[in-house]
């Protein structure tokens, strides 16, 4: 039903209530998804993709179903997925050499918001919770989180380039996230080929997470934030480093609050 009213509709209101429900594909160039607030309308998707941009499987090009310029706005995404850890240090902290290794237990991969070169999205007063992934975008553009957060899952944004399917120039790029928090994920923002995206100082929290922010690759960046009992803050590394700024973060309770490699990151203390 949530899928048919989707189809004839491309502006969605999700009243009050929870309503569980498998893959939404969206239809519509410039799709609306709209509740009646965090943890008041909750869509429940217990496996498998919550939302996508697309009908065909991962594997697939994208063709002519593809839609951007979606926008989820006051309501919960939750999924099935569920853990036990406990990211916050003593417990899991870098200071003991083994902070990046821990064990996260997962069966397949499921998404909160699945999107292929989606461009532009955004996410204003949105909740996302146990999922596998939180947002799993493969070469997507002009993403903007407002007043979000993202809660239990392995990653909360987890970022690829589109080269699965012939297209790997296109990367995650010109990404702002701002006044939201990842909490209790593994890690908060990681993946790879992060072009030009920005982090809002002291806006957006990390609280605890293994690895509050880590990707590889990319370039341009500007991270920063709040990081509250992670095991590492921010961990960067990789062949291309690409002039990323890290940019007044604060560290609290953060044994390992800032680790990388490679010769083209700025620290700027602010």
């Amino acid at each position: 039903e949530i899928q048919k009213a989707l189809d004839e509709n491309p502006c969605l209101e999700i009243p009050e209530g929870v309503f569980k429900h498998g893959r939404l594909v969206l239809k519509h160039q410039g799709q609306i998804i709209r509740g009646k607030g965090r943890g008041i309308s909750v869509l429940y998707c217990p496996t498998g993709y919550s939302i996508t941009n697309f009908s065909g499987a991962d594997s697939d090009p994208v063709g002519a179903d593809w839609v951007g310029n979606p926008t989820l706005e006051k309501l919960t995404l939750r999924g099935g997925f569920t853990h036990t850890d406990d990211f916050s240090p003593p417990a899991n902290s870098w200071a003991s050499a083994t902070g990046r290794s821990k064990t996260f237990t997962t069966t397949g991969v499921n998404a909160g918001l699945r999107l292929k070169r989606c461009y532009p999205y955004t996410l204003n007063e949105v909740n996302i919770e146990n999922f596998h992934r939180g947002i799993y975008a493969s070469a997507a553009a002009l993403g903007r989180f407002n007043n979000f957060e993202i809660s239990a899952c392995q990653y909360g944004m987890y970022g690829e380039n589109g080269a699965v399917w012939g297209e790997a120039a296109w990367q995650v790029t010109t990404h702002r996230w701002s006044q939201g928090r990842f909490k209790n994920c593994w890690i908060g923002i990681g993946g790879s080929d992060y072009v030009q995206c920005q982090v809002d100082k002291k806006t957006v929290d990390f609280e605890p997470c293994n690895s509050g922010i880590s990707v590889l690759n990319g370039g341009d960046n500007v991270w920063s934030g709040y990081f509250e009992l992670c095991s590492e803050g921010i961990y960067r590394d990789g062949v291309d480093m690409g002039h990323d700024v890290i940019e007044d973060p604060f560290f609290a309770g953060s044994p390992g609050a800032f680790w990388g490699s490679g010769d083209s990151i700025l620290l700027d203390s602010g």
